[in-house]
């Protein structure tokens, strides 16, 4: 009895519905009237849900593999990049060893230089001596005799 009032109530909203709102209606109305619906039809559908699950799992396990191998190959990265960076402070200070060596070269040249400087000079003094004694050296020798 309620069933039947209640369908009756169903069946006159489904007549001044619009089409939008008469698909929910058309299923109150068959469970109303317990017809029961074909199974076969939703077989499809639901072998479909399955299939779209089973890809979905395959697609998380084909994720997961990704996201392993992107971890991995961001730790190479990761083991590269310090691996570079020590070399990098390796080159760097050996390049300021070499610098320090360069400035201490260049010192020790100078010093050199200005010895080689002050060598000729005093080579150029005691020649210029030299030529003085000699050019002079006969004249007292001839006074010593006379």
């Amino acid at each position: 009895m309620l069933r039947d009032r209640a369908l009756g109530v169903v069946r006159r909203a489904w007549g001044m519905s619009d089409r939008r709102n008469r698909p929910g209606l058309d299923f109150l109305v068959l469970a109303l009237t317990g017809k029961v619906i074909n199974q076969g039809m939703f077989d499809k559908v639901i072998r479909m849900c399955d299939d779209l699950v089973a890809e979905l799992k395959q697609a998380q396990q084909d994720d997961n593999y990704d996201n392993e191998s992107c971890e991995q190959q961001c730790d190479l990265a990761d083991d590269k990049k310090k691996a570079l960076e020590r070399a990098l402070t390796d080159a760097e200070n050996a390049i300021a060893k070499a610098k320090e060596a360069i400035e201490t070269l260049t010192d020790e040249i100078k010093a050199l230089e200005k010895g080689i400087r002050e060598l000729d000079e005093s080579m150029v003094e005691a020649i210029e001596e030299h030529k003085e004694e000699t050019n002079l050296w006969p004249l007292t020798q001839t006074r010593k005799n006379s």
